[in-house]
């Protein structure tokens, strides 16, 4: 966090880039840290879906500055990330949370899946907002990768938002869902 807050000291409101003029000199429009897009310097985070203990302060750092930029100028923060059917090859660290989220017609029944890959990926699923560790509608608790969700149906459409949670480092897991 203190990091966060020293650039946002640091910054002229218009261009939202810090050390564009000594990271790399000879490279036009380039900057060590981009508070409009934190992600763009290729390490730094901008939501928590991938924080984790072990995440380097340097890196946690792009989370606040976005949110100091949003502030600053309006706007949003981009959305849960959306998918439809299947996404594989999902990693993460001990205790990293990965959220993705799902649209679903009323009287939908669902169900969510992660299989495959190494470690231990936990599912964790809830109807309208992000699940927690302690809030959730869906928790099956195993062991491994191999987990399922049936989710009771809903009368109205909506978003279900899954977490996958690291109770160890995991990796090669495909996440699934289908009506």
């Amino acid at each position: 966090m203190c990091e966060s807050w020293s650039t946002a000291w640091s910054t002229s409101a218009d261009i939202w880039k810090i050390g564009e003029d000594v990271w790399t000199p000879a490279t036009p429009g380039d900057a060590l840290r981009y508070m409009n897009d934190p992600a763009l310097d290729g390490s730094s985070l901008d939501d928590y879906g991938n924080f984790s203990s072990s995440t380097d302060p340097h890196q946690g750092s792009g989370i606040s500055n976005l949110a100091f930029k949003l502030l600053a100028t309006g706007g949003t923060p981009r959305p849960c990330p959306p998918y439809s059917g299947t996404v594989s090859s999902l990693s993460g660290t001990l205790n990293s949370n990965r959220y993705y989220c799902a649209s679903a017609a009323a009287f939908a029944s669902t169900l969510f899946t992660i299989t495959g890959g190494t470690g231990d990926a936990d599912l964790y699923v809830r109807f309208g907002a992000a699940p927690t560790k302690t809030t959730y509608d869906c928790r099956p608790y195993k062991t491994g990768n191999t987990e399922a969700c049936t989710v009771p149906v809903q009368p109205t459409a909506g978003k279900y938002w899954i977490m996958i949670n690291a109770a160890q480092a995991y990796s090669g897991v495909t996440l699934s869902y289908s009506f």
